[in-house]
């Protein structure tokens, strides 16, 4: 309205080569939005089909499932049938990923799908075992004044730690804190990767840090001790990780 009324400006009429140079450039925007639109609605729409196994290839039902249009960014979720499977059907053509989520394996995320019109695609998974962290905390007592030399070992004791996804810990020995390293004030987090065997006894620990090699030893000592339930794998018992941290603290 303001070029329109300044009198400096000039309105001389629009030539009919600018004015057809115009049209042609709105209606060329116009077709492609069409077309765009065209892809994504009718017409252009395929398939997806995620089939769900586990590492020895035995099904998994009841799978989480959850499929992302990367070009809208919308989910949509799903669980998988009893035969492990699970189609998404009449989506729009476009770029896709998906993740599946299911009790006692590892989270579980596709590369991205680039599906055609009209096209589909079978994407398999094997998902891995899960991993299991077990937690404990062992407080000693800060000592104002040396102990004697001999000191009776505190005595082991049973605790309930609950949990896991396919082991559960039945029977667990709480680490004895060394007198020595009580005496020195040392503290901190021991971390042990072990291995539980198909009857539920520990068959390898492997310690991977901590504050001081006492720590470490009565650590493992304690937990060579500990006793799970199997974990299962098509009706199986198999070889299960498990990472177990050890708190070591003295009380105020």
């Amino acid at each position: 309205m303001k070029a329109l009324l300044d009198q400096r400006l000039g309105c001389s009429p629009l030539s009919a080569n600018r004015a057809l140079t115009a049209v042609a450039l709105a209606i060329g925007l116009l077709s492609a939005a069409g077309v765009r639109a065209a892809c994504r609605g009718h017409g252009g729409t395929g398939s997806i089909t995620v089939r769900v196994h586990d590492p020895v290839f035995g099904i998994v039902p009841d799978a989480s499932v959850t499929l992302v249009d990367l070009d809208t960014n919308q989910k949509t979720s799903a669980r998988t049938r009893v035969d492990g499977t699970y189609e998404f059907s009449s989506i729009p053509a476009g770029r896709y990923q998906f993740e599946v989520r299911a009790v006692g394996f590892q989270i579980f995320k596709s590369r991205v799908l680039e599906l055609s019109s009209s096209g589909s695609i079978d994407s398999y998974v094997t998902l891995q075992i899960g991993r299991m962290m077990q937690r404990m905390t062992v407080t000693g007592h800060r000592l104002a004044a040396p102990p004697p030399i001999k000191r009776k070992a505190r005595k082991p004791a049973r605790i309930c730690v609950g949990g896991g996804q396919n082991s559960r810990l039945i029977h667990s020995v709480v680490p004895v804190y060394p007198p020595s390293e009580e005496r020195k004030g040392v503290t901190g987090t021991v971390v042990l990767q072990v291995i539980i065997g198909a009857n539920g006894r520990i068959v390898a620990l492997s310690p991977q840090s901590g504050p001081d090699p006492a720590l470490i030893q009565s650590a493992a000592n304690a937990i060579r001790q500990w006793r799970y339930t199997p974990t299962y794998l098509d009706c199986r018992p198999i070889d299960f990780p498990v990472t177990v941290k050890i708190i070591f603290r003295l009380s105020p």
